[in-house]
């Protein structure tokens, strides 16, 4: 867009920062800062200026970047890697096909990890475009959405062994009671009290004490004694 044909060029300062606060980051940083050069000097801050993959990013401003002669040349096989991991985990499906198409191997040989890292930020949409895996339920389970797990579930794919403790991590109890509502396999209900115990997730607790899958005392991790009393008042208070 040329420099002064744009309504933008005359927005107060005040204005400008406003309308980049009400959108998202990837989006004043691949799209408003290029309304004009005014625009751009006044938002020069990391927030406006540095393009988060792992968010979503609007589709046209990714493929103008990555479709573009010799985007990827400079990035190693890991690097890739991580490209692809990071767009599936933004959830923007076309962006996902987009860096597929970019980095210039076979998608199929990035289906695990690009599921998991889809499954884990809660993307139905970007788990639609990859294979389902086994070990996507406990990915699934991490992230905390039903949705996700149901949609999964539905087309068959299988609960895994630690589909619990990934629940119990998330912190989500809706979660936790949807999958033993369904009959998810309890195998994992020690190590699922665990990890609710050692981050401190009293909520999560209550939940598997009253789902009747927390373990007897002798089996809690061990925890130092200086930490016990202040454990103690806070398990009392969450009762």
């Amino acid at each position: 867009m040329m420099e002064g044909s744009s309504a933008f060029s005359q927005l107060p300062t005040e204005l400008t920062e406003l309308i980049a606060r009400r959108l998202h980051p990837n989006e004043a940083a691949t799209s408003f800062r290029l309304v004009n050069k005014a625009v751009a000097a006044q938002l020069r801050a990391p927030e406006h200026t540095v393009v988060r993959l792992s968010q979503p990013v609007p589709p046209h401003a990714f493929a103008s970047h990555w479709l573009a002669p010799d985007a990827t040349r400079g990035l190693n096989l890991d690097r890739r890697k991580l490209l692809l991991r990071l767009t599936a985990a933004s959830g923007v499906v076309a962006n996902l096909e987009v860096a597929v198409q970019a980095v210039g191997f076979d998608f199929a040989m990035e289906m695990r990890d690009l599921g998991a890292a889809a499954a884990s930020a809660g993307s139905l949409d970007a788990c639609r475009a990859v294979r389902l895996d086994g070990k996507l339920f406990r990915w699934a389970a991490s992230s905390g959405s039903v949705e996700l797990m149901a949609w999964l579930q539905e087309r068959g794919c299988v609960w895994g062994d630690k589909a619990l403790v990934g629940a119990a991590e998330s912190g989500c109890e809706e979660a936790v009671e949807w999958l033993v509502e369904r009959g998810c396999p309890l195998a994992g209900a020690k190590k699922a009290y665990g990890a609710a115990y050692r981050s401190g997730d009293l909520a999560m607790q209550r939940c598997l004490r009253w789902l009747d899958l927390a373990p007897g005392w002798s089996v809690r991790p061990v925890r130092p004694a200086r930490h016990e009393l202040r454990y103690l008042a806070r398990w009392i208070a969450a009762m």
